[in-house]
């Protein structure tokens, strides 16, 4: 933590905590001065910091850091109007890059002479090595006093010579080690002006000339295409290409168009501007009228579909009959009576045998129909039975069908029979008072004889 100077708050900078510059005294927040609340501004803004009446008030900052706040002010203005004028200046303009001079290579094939590769600075280089000199200066032999025991047990003080090895002694130095000692020095530049460098090389017989040309135009071609911008006649907006000046001028011009558009002579100021002819969407394709069969839920796209089915509807086909001849059929007194009907319509005394109600025992075949438990229509198959169970009665399986007692509904499984009841058919039972989850516990429980022996009836 930073130590505070003193407990007088108006002796010290409340930002940086010095005492030794020129203060800016704030006593309360009702009573600033213009500058004051700038740089309170700056500080919410930059570093989150605010000023409260009770706590922060009176305080003191010093100019140092009110200038600072200023110079950080200034520069992140400059910086975020900087960064957004080149953001948009390479938008619209792009970028373009100088040319770097291109280097010729010439090849010459020549096998019997050996290769050089003459350069400026090799004369320089060879002047440079004559100048320097290797000025060697032998050290001084320094003499010392060493105490030896010698063989017959004297000790006895004996003078040494330190021997080192003269420059003659030492090892000469091939002239490959001695260029690779030598600082490497860049060539110097000359012939500033010249956009070309020519270097002479030696290659191989089977080398080719490397022509660099068609690159340069290339670049070039790049580099000018960059530039080719359309401008508005209006706003003096800037596009790359026309057709986006041709959205702009139908977008946010428009009523300057039709105003043109409509004068039979265009004014001088506003030149006539041709703009791209959008075509009509086309009208919505009509609906696929479906065909529907005025007996049954059935219906169809193809006419065709539709008049098969036709032919063989069961249920037009019983709207066709007239019912009081098929209820007459059902039974033998009215057989016998439509006998009787046509025969006196004949005029001739006819014999006719009353008919007798003939019990046959029909074999159960694999070719009996279906019935379906909901209505009184039949079917051959099961598949046509399932299909007439999902469209007319809305139930996916016929087979496993899950009955709710109490509201006498479907459900295919016993998961959503059981989360029904959770849901709609949670109650308890007015004898015992027991909460019961599904409806068929709640019956058992009616049904059963209480301790006096009467039976409840019912929920």
């Amino acid at each position: 933590m930073a130590n505070v100077p003193c407990k007088n708050p108006l002796k010290y900078c409340r930002l940086c905590l010095s005492e030794d510059e020129e203060l800016i005294l704030m006593e309360s927040g009702d009573k600033l001065t213009t500058s004051s609340k700038l740089l309170l501004q700056k500080l919410f803004l930059y570093m989150k910091i605010t000023f409260h009446n009770e706590q922060d008030y009176p305080s003191a900052i010093c100019y140092s850091c009110l200038d600072r706040f200023n110079n950080f002010h200034d520069f992140r203005r400059m910086v975020v109007r900087n960064h957004n004028a080149v953001k948009t200046f390479r938008r619209l303009f792009g970028d373009q890059y100088d040319e770097e001079p291109t280097t010729m290579i010439e090849v010459i094939d020549d096998s019997q002479q050996e290769m050089e590769i003459k350069q400026e600075f090799e004369a320089e280089e060879s002047k440079l090595a004559e100048q320097i000199e290797i000025d060697y200066k032998p050290p001084k032999e320094e003499v010392k006093e060493v105490d030896v025991y010698h063989l017959d047990g004297e000790l006895k003080t004996v003078v040494v010579k330190e021997e080192r090895l003269s420059p003659e002694k030492s090892l000469p130095a091939t002239p490959e080690k001695e260029q690779s000692q030598e600082p490497k020095r860049s060539p110097p530049v000359t012939n500033l002006n010249a956009n070309i460098s020519r270097v002479t090389v030696l290659k191989r017989p089977q080398g080719k000339v490397l022509n660099l040309e068609h690159a340069e135009k290339r670049a070039k071609a790049a580099i000018l295409s960059r530039f080719s911008v359309v401008k508005c006649s209006h706003c003096r907006a800037v596009f790359r290409n026309r057709e986006n000046l041709l959205k702009h001028e139908r977008d946010d011009h428009q009523n300057v168009t039709e105003h043109l558009l409509n004068k039979n002579a265009p004014s001088k100021s506003l030149p006539v501007i041709k703009t791209r002819q959008i075509s009509k969407p086309l009208p919505h394709s009509p609906v696929a009228q479906l065909f529907k069969c005025p007996h049954c839920s059935s219906s169809f796209i193809q006419k065709s579909n539709y008049e098969q089915h036709i032919k063989t509807c069961k249920a037009a086909a019983l709207s066709k009959l007239n019912p009081q001849i098929v209820v007459k059929r059902t039974t033998p007194a009215a057989m016998n009576e439509v006998i009787k009907a046509a025969v006196a319509k004949i005029g001739r005394n006819v014999q006719v045998k009353p008919v007798e109600l003939v019990q046959v025992k029909q074999e159960e075949t694999e070719d009996q129909r279906i019935r379906c438990h909901y209505c009184p229509l039949t079917y051959k198959t099961k598949y046509f039975l399932k299909k007439h169970m999902l469209d007319v009665h809305k139930i996916d399986d016929y087979e496993n069908v899950f009955y709710c007692h109490v509201c006498k509904l479907n459900y295919s499984c016993d998961e959503d029979l059981q989360l029904h009841n959770r849901a709609i058919h949670r109650f308890q039972c007015k004898q015992c008072l027991e909460d019961f989850r599904t409806c068929m516990h709640a019956q058992t429980n009616d049904t059963r004889t209480s301790e006096n022996g009467i039976i409840n009836k019912g929920i």
